[in-house]
């Protein structure tokens, strides 16, 4: 074997080893790199679990407003209905007031208290 062979095949091997040395660093960095990426992939799935969670309760919550709407669209539904039962006899009353008032204009005594009251 020649020196210039000799020479070039241990350039040759020094330059496999500083390769495989850097091949080595670089997997053991890869590897930390993982471990993190495990880590923040275990919390990015308690906060997935968590947001679930809420959606969950605000889907309840906007169940129970739904309910809510319906039931009080049953009372506005049922206090129109009370309004236009009672409305004839709101009217008579008022009627009657203004008779009565008139009765008492026309017997003079000028008293108008029958407005009526809210």
């Amino acid at each position: 074997m020649t020196p210039s062979k000799a020479r070039r095949l241990v350039t040759a091997a020094l330059s496999v080893d500083e390769t495989l040395a850097h091949v080595d660093r670089s997997l053991t960095e890869f590897d930390a790199v993982l471990v993190e990426f495990r880590s923040l992939l275990v919390d990015f799935a308690a906060v997935l679990e968590q947001f679930g969670e809420t959606v969950a309760r605000v889907d309840g919550t906007v169940d129970r407003v739904g309910v809510i709407t319906t039931e009080m669209g049953e009372v506005v539904d049922e206090m129109g209905a009370v309004a236009q039962t009672f409305s004839p006899a709101i009217a008579l009353n008022d009627q009657f007031r203004r008779q009565l008032d008139r009765l008492r204009s026309l017997a003079g005594s000028g008293e108008s208290d029958t407005t009526p009251e809210q």
